[in-house]
């Protein structure tokens, strides 16, 4: 039997380049936009409640909460379909549906009109975390893979949580009407969104969509010229004429199980990131501001930073299930002090959990990476947007629950249905998927597609 050899072993073993950084920035500026949005309207909730009716626990609340996650379940179906013919093709439609949806959000006259405005958003939203993880994945080596996309996504997601709260805060000290703050607050979420559209619409479709879906193996290796400053005349690799349908059903108990991780890490996250500075602060005696800033700065950022060096080191697999079970003991503790701890070792408590789940959960599956290591090249942004609909099923069911259970059984309760996700996401990261880290995607996602002959030739 011939040998087998990867064609795009030389993009693999490049090293980490000033390509994979530019790629990793402008890719990481969606999913920025995405976390600023959500947490904008944590944060401001009240005041919004206040200007357009309605209570943090009514069923007006949980609509405004989900609609975002609504719209990205038909973005990201919607683009995962349409990423196939192309992934340059719609890059950088995502930002600007993104853009559009959130100005029309800040000039919003009641709060219907706002929670339409905000599904149109996660339409956006939907489409970037299929086609920003898919055309990062397919650009980055293998040696730093985790960590870009790691970095692009957990990090960035975060870094848009804290924007979203300097702005709120910087709103209130400047003194001006609570209206006035929301629309501001919410209204700035495009500006990053808008930053990308033009640099997006100019990123190199990736190789391997190129050669491998395309057949169109000239331009394929002028891309890995650029991404891995190799002069390249020729990439020798067959276009892959299989269905789609075939990976599908392939790869079917993977996508399943990575689909069932997304959907229990949305379930721990979204849960205290959508609620957080709604209804835990209040019990802590802190304003929504002050808890998602202290929140994030202490403990997100320095959780995502540390993820960043670990994924490619520990590993996928360990980190997630290593962060889930530490946030699963984080919330345990802050459930059983309840009111008998001070507001600072409740707070610290929150703050543990909130690191940790960052670590795990929040910088692998949820950054999109599974997703994309499980899937052949022909099926990956179908792969993709199949996970991505289940974790937002997760959070969408958070919507839902979490404030009634917040309201009907306490605190105490909600908590504990929060640890026994963890605790099942903890054993379920460890034996689901074989760990992706150091390998390419075509070994990830058993693709065979080598060749005989060397298949760069360099000039």
């Amino acid at each position: 039997m011939p040998k087998t050899i990867n064609p795009f072993l030389v993009t693999d073993q490049s090293k980490l380049g000033k390509f994979h950084i530019k790629a990793m920035l402008i890719t990481g500026m969606g999913v920025l936009s995405d976390g600023y949005g959500l947490s904008s309207v944590a944060v401001i909730l009240p005041i919004i409640l206040t200007s357009l009716g309605g209570e943090v626990t009514g069923i007006t609340t949980s609509f405004l909460s989900a609609a975002p996650l609504m719209g990205m379940i038909v973005g990201s179906l919607l683009f995962g379909y349409l990423g196939n013919s192309g992934r340059k093709k719609y890059y950088g439609i995502d930002v600007t549906l993104m853009t559009i949806a959130t100005l029309l959000s800040a000039v919003s006259t009641n709060i219907w009109f706002l929670i339409i405005t905000r599904f149109f958003f996660g339409i956006g939203a939907g489409a970037d975390y299929v086609l920003s993880p898919t055309i990062l994945g397919e650009h980055c080596n293998a040696k730093d893979r985790g960590k870009l996309m790691s970095a692009g996504f957990g990090l960035s997601w975060t870094m848009g949580a804290i924007f979203a709260v300097l702005v709120a805060m910087a709103c209130a000290a400047l003194g001006l009407s609570s209206e006035l703050t929301w629309r501001i607050t919410l209204g700035v979420g495009a500006l990053p969104a808008a930053s990308v559209i033009y640099l997006r619409r100019n990123l190199p479709e990736t190789p391997r969509f190129l050669a491998r879906v395309q057949g169109n193996t000239q331009e394929a290796a002028e891309v890995v010229a650029v991404e891995t400053n190799q002069n390249t005349a020729k990439l020798n690799v067959k276009q892959d004429y299989q269905s789609v349908r075939y990976y599908l059903q392939r790869e079917k108990a993977a996508i399943i199980k990575a689909s069932l991780l997304w959907f229990l890490a949305d379930i721990a996250g979204y849960s205290t990131e959508l609620y957080g500075p709604s209804l835990i602060a209040k019990g802590l005696g802190l304003s929504s501001t002050s808890f998602s800033l202290l929140t994030h700065v202490l403990f997100s950022i320095p959780s995502a930073i540390l993820a960043v060096f670990l994924i490619d080191t520990l590993g996928r697999n360990k980190l997630q299930a290593l962060g889930a079970f530490l946030a699963g003991f984080a919330l345990i503790g802050f459930s059983m002090l309840g009111t008998s701890a001070g507001v600072m070792i409740q707070f610290i408590m929150f703050g543990a959990f909130s690191f940790f789940d960052n670590l795990g959960p929040g910088s692998v599956v949820q950054a999109g990476i599974t997703g994309i290591e499980i899937a052949s090249t022909k099926a990956r942004s179908i792969v993709q947007a199949i996970t991505v609909t289940a974790g937002r099923c997760g959070a969408i069911l958070t919507a839902f629950v979490f404030p009634s259970l917040f309201k009907y059984f306490g605190e105490t309760a909600s908590m504990w249905f929060l640890i026994a996700i963890l605790f099942i996401l903890t054993i379920a990261s460890i034996v689901l998927l074989p760990e992706a880290k150091n390998r390419s995607l075509e070994d990830c996602a058993q693709e065979v597609i080598g060749q005989e002959e060397p298949l760069i030739k360099t000039l």
